[in-house]
């Protein structure tokens, strides 16, 4: 590692003839020094560092496992995969201008993007994960032999209804970094101990080009250097067996012109298809720099050959369909044969099919009771959360048709849609400010889709349409005149 890079620069200087410097410090005096700084109490400002970190809801990283998979003996002892891909070159230009322009840091960037990828694998908004760095943060301890890598927990958090860029949530990330290398003194062990840690399953490292990196020395004493310290670090974490510590390890190795990405993960617990999606969103992120003043949770992560395949290849479905029937009576059919499967998920949000059909259903009372019935249009102006698919249903299965209306819109727009539909009732999510506007100048009954109790009256309704009822009403955008609907 960096120590063995250290020792050949002195041997090389002593085999020329270069006087060497004398440390000011040697590693046992860093030992002590530290030794006397807990007894001190020097770490009880860092454990209140994290304390405060991790006074919240948190737990482990949960990416779904291999399943029904046999393990024998001899894949047990050989459990750690490894999976390498090259940044080219004119990416990695891109990413140093980009982190130029911005003015962070590449761990910063590289660990956002690492954490992002997690969280859409795992559902989860808040990534539990560990930082190796190489600790050697001072003058004294550039220049010394010795082991100094430490691992640092760290909280990612990645809240889908903040809206910032991704640019932003970039510098979060690396605002936290700055808070954690200033506290990175006191072990993980010892913090596992003091704070009641969960055991973190996964870890991050950004290795720098080598400080010490001379072709002539290594032909000259014919030794294949190891210069990333980390890695090596990591390496002697590794029992006899070939057991990784971690489930999952993500590593960044910068060179000369290009990056490296290296992934080590347990085996028995996922397979290469997964590894590979995971690396694969990894580099997609990355294309997409040029959308980072984009809201992060819109930042693409599916690769365009992926996202074509699910789109045209999995819905390239034919079968036979009755002409006579209603899509919403062919949905609760549905919803019957597979009540528990998950219908909608949202954030960290997931609906089951019956859970679906029931809301939608005891939505749809509610319309049917306040007067809604056939060929009715009702608007929905709502975000496109679960909410917006309930009230679709919802309104087919009480006879009217639904209305989407883009809160983007200007008001006078959206008003014009209004009186042209001239709807029995308004159902919106998340849109007050919206509907304060339209009450202004009109008297509309509005629904707040927020504010229904969705566990009454969850039997299915009555069907009152015909088959020649209307579904629902688009309107035109109205760039050339009025609205047309």
């Amino acid at each position: 590692g960096v120590s063995t890079s250290i020792i050949l620069d002195e041997l090389n200087e002593y085999y020329n003839g270069i006087e060497l410097e004398e440390l000011e410090i040697q590693f046992s005096d860093y030992a002590i020094y530290l030794s006397q700084q807990k007894e001190n109490g020097y770490y009880e400002k860092q454990i209140s560092f994290y304390k405060e970190m991790f006074n919240c809801e948190y737990d482990v990283l949960n990416i779904p496992t291999n399943e029904n998979k046999e393990i024998n003996e001899q894949y047990e002892k050989e459990s750690v995969g490894n999976y390498y891909k090259s940044i080219d070159y004119k990416t990695s230009s891109s990413i140093n201008n980009y982190i130029k322009k911005m003015g962070i840091s590449k761990t910063a960037f590289f660990l956002t993007i690492y954490g992002y990828v997690l969280s859409k694998f795992s559902k989860q908004d808040i990534i539990y994960s560990s930082i190796i760095s190489a600790n050697r943060n001072n003058h004294y301890t550039e220049s010394m032999v010795g082991m100094f890598v430490s691992t640092q927990p760290i909280l990612l958090k990645y809240n889908n209804n903040e809206e910032i860029s991704f640019n932003e949530q970039i510098k979060n990330t690396m605002n936290t970094l700055i808070d954690l290398y200033n506290n990175q003194d006191i072990s993980y062990t010892e913090l596992i101990g003091e704070i009641k840690l969960k055991s973190v399953n996964n870890a991050f490292s950004y290795q720098p080009k080598s400080i010490a990196k001379n072709k002539e020395y290594d032909n000259l004493l014919n030794i294949n250097e190891i210069n990333n310290e980390i890695l090596l670090f990591k390496k002697l974490l590794e029992n006899n067996n070939h057991v990784t510590k971690f489930d999952i390890s993500f590593d960044i190795i910068e060179d000369d012109d290009s990056y490296l990405i290296t992934m080590e993960y347990d085996k028995n617990k996922y397979n290469i298809e997964t590894i590979n999606s995971i690396m694969n969103s990894f580099v997609e992120v990355i294309y997409n720099i040029g959308n980072m003043n984009d809201k992060f949770y819109e930042i693409d992560y599916i690769p365009k050959e992926e996202s074509e395949k699910i789109i045209r290849t999995f819905n390239n479905n034919i079968c036979e369909i009755s002409e006579d029937g209603y899509y919403y009576d062919e949905f609760s059919k549905k919803a019957k044969e597979n009540p528990n499967k998950i219908a909608i998920i949202y954030n960290d949000i997931m609906l089951s099919y019956k859970q679906l059909d029931d809301m939608s259903n005891s939505l749809g009372h509610y319309l049917r009771n306040h007067g809604v019935n056939r060929n009715d249009i009702i608007p929905i102006i709502c975000d496109r959360t679960y909410f917006y698919i309930i009230a679709i249903l919802a309104i087919s299965k009480a006879g009217g048709a639904y209305l989407p209306i883009d809160k983007k819109l200007p008001i006078d727009r959206i008003n014009y849609i209004l009186n042209e539909s001239n709807p029995k009732l308004i159902l919106h999510c998340n849109s007050k400010e919206i509907i304060d506007k339209l009450y202004e100048n009109n008297n509309y009954n509005t629904y707040d889709l927020q504010n229904h109790n969705y566990s009454t009256n969850e039997n299915a309704l009555t069907n009152v349409n015909d088959i020649d009822d209307t579904c629902y009403v688009l309107f035109t955008s109205g760039t050339t005149g009025k609205p047309k609907g």
